[in-house]
């Protein structure tokens, strides 16, 4: 489902109290040796919708990916921390 599907779907639908995207990819980090973690991208609504809460701090907010947002951390199950900052 492309964003523009996704954001109709949510915006529009009526069968469901709420709705929450995701898409999975890879990455390359310019680490030696090289590595190629998986990565996530979601939507504020996405962990609500499934009711998880969060293990630390906050739910993400649909002011965190807007362009200029503060930069947020994240924890990657390999136990590194790496610096997202939303928009970029």
């Amino acid at each position: 489902m492309s964003v523009p599907e996704f954001v109709e779907f949510r915006d529009n639908t009526q069968a469901f109290s709420s709705v929450g995207g995701y898409t999975v990819g890879a990455v390359n980090l310019g680490t030696d040796p090289p590595s190629r973690p998986v990565r996530a991208a979601v939507t504020p609504e996405l962990m609500p919708t499934l009711a998880v809460p969060p293990q630390h701090g906050r739910w993400f907010e649909a002011g965190d990916s807007a362009p200029g947002a503060a930069s947020l951390l994240r924890h990657e199950p390999i136990g590194e921390w790496f610096v997202h900052r939303a928009g970029s």
